[in-house]
C-alpha cells in the first residue's frame, strides 16, 4: 500500500512537471495537482481502513490464541484438581493403618510384611479401583490426624463408628460388625462390665474401648483403667496377671488370646454395637463415593466372605452390610 501511495504521488507531481514544462496554464496544473492530491487522500484513506483491518484481525487472532491456552490451562487444571479429589497421589490409594491389632492389620513373621483382614481389604480395594496400594503405618494416637492434614487417603484400620467420628470425619458404610467385649481369664468371677467394680482393666489408648471404659468411670465406676499404646500390651497384661480384664473389639479378642485363648472367656458384650468402616477427609465425596463402589464389586464378586471366613471362620461379621453399599 506504501508503494502504491509513492507511485501516485510521484506520478502526479510528474504530470504537474511536464504541464508546466510545456506551457500549460496555471489552472491546468492546478487541476492536475489536486487530482494527484485526491488521489493521494484516496489512497491514504484506504491504506488506513486496511492497516485498521489488518490490525483488528490481528487482535482478534491474539484474543482467539489466547482464549484457546486459557481454556487449554483451564482443562488441564480442573483434570489436575478432579485427580487429587480422588487420591492424593495419581494413581496410588494412600491407607493410614496401625499395623498391629490382629487379625485386622500386623506384621508377619519377617517384622516387614503387612498383613490382616483390613490389609487384604485394602489390598482388593485398591485393585478393584485400578489404583496401586501404599500402606502408611501410623501410630493409633495420631492417625486421625494424618488424615485431616492429607497425609493419606484414608484408614482402613479398624476403626468403628462412633457418632463423633460420623461428625468429624467422612465415613463409609460398615464393612465388618463389630461390638466392645471384656474378656477375663476362666477362673474370674467378672460376669458383667459393672463387675469391673474395684478391679483392674486394660485397653488399646485412645480406642472406642476406652472411650467406652471412661464413660463408666464418669458414670461412678470404680475401675483402675490402664491405658497402653497398643492392644498387644493389654493382653500381654492379663496373660502375665498383672490386670484382671481386657476391653476391646470382639473381632481381635479371640485373636490376642492365641494358644491361650482356652484359659480365657468373653464375659459381656456393649448391646450399642460398634460397625467398623473405612475413614476420610470431611468433604472428599468424590473419593467417598469411589470407595464405595470399590467396596460393592468386593461384597458381590465374594471377596469379603472369603476374607471373613479366611481370618474369622465365619460370615457373621459382615451378614447384611453389603446394603450398606447398594448391594442387594
Amino acid at each position: 500500500m506504501k508503494k502504491k501511495l509513492l507511485s501516485v504521488v510521484l506520478a502526479g507531481m510528474m504530470v504537474a512537471a511536464t504541464l508546466s514544462g510545456c506551457g500549460s496554464t496555471t489552472k491546468e496544473t492546478e487541476a492536475v495537482t489536486e487530482a494527484a492530491t485526491e488521489a493521494v487522500t484516496e489512497v491514504a484513506t484506504e491504506a488506513e481502513t486496511e492497516e485498521e483491518t489488518e490490525a483488528a484481525e490481528t487482535e482478534e487472532v491474539t484474543e482467539a490464541a489466547e482464549e484457546t491456552e486459557e481454556e487449554t490451562e483451564a482443562a488441564e487444571t480442573e483434570e489436575a484438581e478432579e485427580v487429587t479429589d480422588y487420591t492424593l497421589k495419581e494413581g496410588v490409594l494412600m491407607v493410614g493403618m496401625e499395623i498391629g491389632y490382629p487379625p485386622m492389620e500386623y506384621f508377619d513373621e519377617d517384622g516387614a510384611t503387612p498383613i490382616g483382614f483390613d490389609v487384604e481389604v485394602a489390598t482388593a480395594l485398591a485393585d478393584v479401583l485400578g489404583l496401586e496400594l501404599e500402606l502408611v503405618d501410623t501410630a493409633w494416637d495420631g492417625i486421625f490426624a494424618g488424615v485431616t492434614t492429607d497425609k493419606y487417603d484414608c484408614i482402613i484400620s479398624s476403626v468403628s463408628y462412633t457418632e463423633d467420628r460420623n461428625d468429624t470425619y467422612l465415613l463409609s458404610s460398615a464393612y465388618v460388625a463389630n461390638a466392645p467385649v471384656i474378656v477375663v481369664p476362666n477362673d474370674s468371677e467378672i460376669a458383667d462390665i459393672m463387675d469391673l467394680e474395684g478391679m483392674s482393666v486394660a485397653v488399646q489408648m485412645e480406642t472406642t474401648a476406652d472411650y467406652l471404659i471412661q464413660e463408666y468411670v464418669a458414670d461412678g465406676l470404680d475401675t483402675d483403667l490402664r491405658q497402653y499404646e497398643k492392644v498387644i500390651n493389654a493382653f500381654d497384661e492379663i496373660k502375665a496377671g498383672r490386670v484382671d480384664a481386657v476391653c476391646t473389639d470382639s473381632v481381635v479378642a479371640s485373636y490376642y488370646l492365641g494358644d491361650d485363648a482356652s484359659d480365657y472367656k468373653t464375659v459381656w458384650q456393649s448391646e450399642e454395637k460398634e460397625p467398623i468402616v473405612i475413614c476420610m477427609k470431611q468433604g472428599n465425596d468424590a473419593l467417598a463415593e469411589m470407595i464405595n463402589e470399590g467396596m460393592a464389586e468386593l461384597f458381590e464378586n465374594g471377596t469379603m466372605a472369603e476374607l471373613a471366613v479366611k481370618y474369622f471362620g465365619t460370615e457373621d461379621v459382615i451378614e447384611g452390610l453389603a446394603e450398606g453399599f447398594g448391594v442387594e
